[in-house]
């Protein structure tokens, strides 16, 4: 299990840097990161039809077409049904070695990491044809990944949710916004660096305590969704607080799911996936925020709490 982890970790953090080289955020990711993440992906060292992360995954060796040095390639004795750290002769896997593998017990007793570890080696020990011509990565994995539905019992925040004033005046927006920004600068916690800074430390670093630190931006999430839930709303800014208000509910499930990842590296990617939509969102309702008020010909100057939320995009 120890290497089931440790390659799916790698993947956690792979999805994220493809993200944010997809993005205009260049919080973690310098160019050169970013013209190597699709190659990690991919990357077979070796040339022995594995990729490097599944050989993890096997115990063989990334570096070494033939672990076991029996003269067959560890991809090909996978594909044989043949176990690629033993030598040949006698290193076919028996009935009962891919029944352990491959067998599903009890459903509810097993977590993300531990179906896609199980469904990793029903695909390749149990095809013994050869015939399987989709990547591990885009079919038992992308399964997992689409398969789970993580947020469907999250509350999805409306207008009847909030406090509303029919009010458009400018006073009445100059007001909201610096209520706002109260709430942004109050439940920010002190010193608290970007989320995804403390993810990669980590994960680089393999230290599961680095994670704590994630609980503590959560619970300023939280803080903040209590917030805007309590501050009058002018009515031209309803659409844009409650997008803003639904992003940090699915940012709070990412980071939550992130907090998971050495003891479920899977499950934790079901939530993670979503950090890109939650921040999207987040930026978006700021930017429209951000163009109310200028169309109103509202300023904010740096002595007003409105400054803290037009100054954060």
């Amino acid at each position: 299990m120890k290497n089931i982890l440790r390659a799916l970790l790698l993947i956690v953090i792979v999805f994220l840097f493809v993200w944010l080289a997809q993005s205009k955020n260049d919080i973690l990711v310098t160019a050169e990161k970013k013209t190597d993440v699709p190659a990690f992906v991919t990357s077979d060292s070796d040339n022995d039809g594995l990729k490097d992360w599944e050989e993890e995954l096997w115990g063989t060796d990334p570096f070494n077409p033939d672990t076991d040095g029996d003269g067959t390639s560890d991809g090909d004795e996978i594909r044989e049904g043949r176990d690629p750290t033993k030598p040949a002769p006698g290193d076919e896997l028996s009935k009962e070695e891919i029944e352990k593998k491959v067998n599903v017990e009890v459903e509810t007793d097993l977590n993300a990491t531990e179906k896609f570890a199980r469904e990793f080696f029903a695909t390749y020990v149990g095809d013994k044809s050869g015939q399987n011509q989709n990547p591990i990565y885009d079919t038992t994995l992308g399964g997992v990944l689409i398969s789970s539905n993580i947020i469907s019992n999250i509350k999805e925040y409306t207008a009847k949710d909030i406090k509303i004033t029919s009010s458009r005046s400018v006073s009445t927006l100059k007001s909201y916004g610096n209520a706002f920004g109260k709430a942004l600068k109050e439940s920010t916690p002190e010193g608290a660096e970007h989320e995804l800074l403390i993810y990669q430390r980590a994960i680089e670093g393999d230290d599961p305590s680095e994670l704590e630190n994630l609980k503590i931006i959560v619970d300023g999430y939280n803080d903040l969704q209590s917030r805007l839930l309590n501050i009058t709303v002018p009515i031209n800014a309803v659409s844009a607080h409650i997008r803003f208000i639904n992003s940090i509910t699915l940012l709070m499930v990412s980071l939550e799911s992130m907090t998971q990842s050495f003891n479920d590296p899977v499950g934790a990617l079901q939530g993670i996936k979503y950090y890109p939509t939650a921040a999207e969102a987040m930026t978006t309702a700021t930017k429209d925020l951000k163009t109310l008020f200028s169309q109103n010909g509202i300023v904010f100057t740096q002595s007003d709490d409105g400054y803290y939320l037009v100054s954060s995009i």
